[in-house]
């Protein structure tokens, strides 16, 4: 019986075929890892272009309102005030968009920033710096401020949003709500009162978006991000009535002054249900501005006797 010479010449050929094609692959594969530029590109600064950026997308905090949807304490766009000082931000433009004249600058906006004009000066005044933060004064500016500074139409005069915590009553049943402050990744946190007690569903979840960017520092547009959404913060609803304090206030207010005393407290409530419908504490301080000078509330802090009010 004889042997087919050729099947075993064509399975010599396709095992020989196979192994040349392992060994171009194996080839290349050590020449992409040993050599610095492949078809004219160096890999390893192509390799630094391309560089993956993730961006936080913080949370929106949640609202407090009163019982009848009033805001006690909401979540607001904030500003702050930045100059474009190097000039070759203005090449090719028509329009300066850098800070041509520093003096004039700063004299216009002095007054609508707190600052004074030698001092805002100085922060324009920097050699060798693209660009300078007008702080403190030019940092949480409210959209009217901002568009008070916009329309002074001044070259390199722009702005980074953001956000913070604002309080619409200012000196309004402040140890009852508290405050909020914010960590050094961005993240507000609630202090006393309200903010504090219920800060987790206050804050929500923060989400990202991740992309890559080339060595200029522009977006790759090519290449799909990969975005996770951001989960607000659960708002939520008191038994205060707004009307009610305001009135409680005023009345401990000029009680306090009167008396003399070193703190005071007034607490109304709903006698069926016990619902707190206003709560004052003196002396007090403005969430916004944080002027606290004791960070215990005497209506928690403090024991005393009810006597006949609780009969």
């Amino acid at each position: 019986m004889r042997k087919s010479t050729s099947k075993i010449h064509i399975n010599k050929i396709v095992f020989i075929g196979g192994l040349l094609l392992f060994c171009i692959i194996i080839g290349r594969l050590i020449y992409l890892n040993l050599s610095p530029t492949i078809d004219g590109i160096n890999l390893s600064k192509f390799a630094k272009n391309r560089n993956t950026t993730k961006e936080t997308l913080y949370a929106t905090r949640g609202t407090i309102y009163d019982k009848n949807d009033e805001v006690l304490a909401e979540t607001v766009d904030s500003y702050t005030v930045i100059a474009y000082l190097d000039s070759s931000r203005s090449k090719n433009s028509t329009k300066p968009k850098h800070v041509v004249d520093k003096r004039e600058t700063a004299k216009k906006l002095s007054p609508l920033i707190n600052m004074t004009e030698d001092r805002i000066f100085t922060l324009l005044d920097q050699n060798g710096l693209y660009q300078a933060e007008l702080g403190p004064g030019g940092r949480g500016l409210t959209e009217l401020q901002k568009e008070q500074i916009e329309k002074l139409n001044l070259p390199g005069i722009d702005f980074i949003a953001s956000s913070k915590r604002y309080y619409p009553n200012l000196d309004f049943a402040s140890y009852l709500l508290g405050y909020v402050t914010t960590d050094d990744d961005g993240n507000t946190i609630g202090e006393m009162g309200i903010e504090s007690k219920f800060n987790e569903e206050l804050t929500g979840v923060n989400g990202s978006v991740t992309y890559e960017q080339d060595a200029s520092g522009y977006r790759l547009m090519n290449i799909p991000e990969i975005r996770i959404e951001k989960e607000d913060g659960y708002d939520i609803y008191l038994t205060i009535d707004s009307n009610v304090q305001l009135m409680t206030e005023r009345a401990l207010n000029n009680e306090f002054q009167n008396s003399g005393g070193e703190w005071a407290i007034f607490v109304v409530a709903e006698a069926k249900t016990g619902k707190i419908i206003a709560s004052a504490t003196k002396p007090s301080f403005d969430p916004n501005k944080k002027n606290i000078t004791n960070y215990l509330n005497p209506l928690v802090s403090t024991s005393f006797e009810p006597g006949s009010t609780m009969k």
